[in-house]
């Protein structure tokens, strides 16, 4: 016999008594065991979970606490706003004083032919002429030819002319340059900018001589430069004033 079973006949151990006393005995107590075993551990870890997340929201009430007093403080006694200094402001007496120097003795100046809109459109062409005139606002023809140009100086310091645009491209096209001696005329003219990333949202647009400081330079203030209109907005303002047109029939009928 083996050792684990008195009637078994086989005495070489080549019998199966051993592994079925196994799982007769020993693998159910085991599994109650180990049921009994992962339940504890469950709540355990459950409990301790709890245990841990009721810190956390404590911790994060006490922070959301100090939040809210120091908002109130704030909201109570707010700080002061320090105002932009005027020394930061570029003004048209820097942008003339930048062409043509301190106590410049003027003997003409420029004049616009046509009025220039303050507001522009980005990319949108347009041209204008102006005329050298005296002091005293007559026609003048200079004795010698001059270069004019056109620029455009932000509201901001250090004074210097925009020469890119944020994409790196000149900031004003066409024909921004000209000789003449009486009559300037710039044409096909295009702002590449819109005005909004400056300072106060608007520009300069400036015309001066660069080689005769006897001139002063025509300043143009405040000018707005806006995206360029969209289509849908040219064939809204159409059939505006298509219906305008219908309700004025309809109404002298």
């Amino acid at each position: 016999m083996c050792n684990q079973n008195a009637l078994c006949p086989k005495t070489d151990g080549s019998c199966m008594c051993m592994q079925n006393l196994y799982f007769k005995n020993c693998l159910p107590t085991y599994f109650q065991n180990s049921t009994i075993s992962t339940y504890s551990y469950f709540i355990q870890g459950l409990y301790n979970i709890v245990i841990q997340q009721s810190k956390e929201l404590n911790g994060l009430q006490k922070l959301i606490q100090e939040i809210l007093n120091k908002t109130q403080k704030i909201y109570e006694n707010p700080e002061p706003v320090a105002e932009s200094s005027s020394d930061d402001v570029c003004s048209s007496s820097d942008i003339s004083e930048y062409f043509s120097g301190k106590n410049p003795k003027f003997l003409y100046k420029i004049q616009l032919n046509e009025e220039l809109p303050r507001l522009m459109y980005k990319d949108r062409i347009f041209s204008f002429n102006a005329s050298i005139v005296d002091l005293d606002g007559n026609e003048a023809i200079l004795h010698q030819k001059a270069i004019f140009s056109i620029s455009l100086f932000a509201y901001q310091r250090p004074v210097k002319p925009l020469k890119i645009n944020s994409n790196g491209d000149i900031i004003i096209s066409g024909i921004v340059q000209v000789e003449s001696d009486s009559i300037l005329e710039f044409k096909k003219l295009s702002v590449k900018e819109v005005s909004s990333r400056f300072r106060n949202g608007c520009l300069y647009l400036v015309i001066a001589s660069e080689n005769n400081k006897n001139i002063e330079p025509f300043i143009l203030q405040n000018l707005v430069v806006k995206a360029r209109k969209s289509p849908q907005c040219n064939i809204d303002k159409k059939i505006k004033l298509l219906n305008d047109e219908t309700d004025e029939k309809i109404k002298t009928k």
